[in-house]
């Protein structure tokens, strides 16, 4: 609930780390044109905050390329457009805090949002809570 209680100073952060960025320079040439556009958000989701991706298609991705774009923008949490964003205060009445979408344990992974929905869903279900939050 930590992050969740800070919600908006979180979302402001990353609204001014990402502005005038434009991460789609970096796609892959095969997925550009399927892309209309990229950027990164939060959402409170069962009592936590996650960072998403947010992509609008032009187009409906092949399995292959939705399993591609995941890849990158995974990538893209640890040494894309949120490289270092981690690294910087983010100030709160609580004192700095410092959130980073990259997981530092290795599992770092992106879920499409039906499949993350279900899983966190699943687990709360079961009592196990969500799936953690960010870092």
């Amino acid at each position: 609930m930590y992050l969740a209680r800070n919600e908006g100073g979180i979302r402001a952060a990353l609204r001014a780390w990402t502005d005038g960025k434009d991460e789609m320079k970096f796609l892959d040439e095969g997925l550009r044109p399927k892309i209309a556009s990229l950027g990164w958000e939060i959402e409170r989701f069962g009592g936590e905050v996650y960072g998403k991706a947010v992509c609008e298609l032009r187009v409906p991705l092949t399995d292959s390329e939705q399993d591609e774009l995941a890849r990158w923008l995974s990538f893209g949490t640890s040494d894309g457009l949120l490289d270092n964003f981690g690294e910087y205060p983010i100030k709160t009445s609580d004192g700095d805090i410092y959130v980073s979408f990259f997981q530092y344990d290795g599992e770092n992974y992106m879920l499409a949002e039906e499949e993350f929905r279900a899983q966190v869903l699943g687990e709360q279900a079961q009592g196990f809570g969500g799936m953690g939050g960010m870092a």
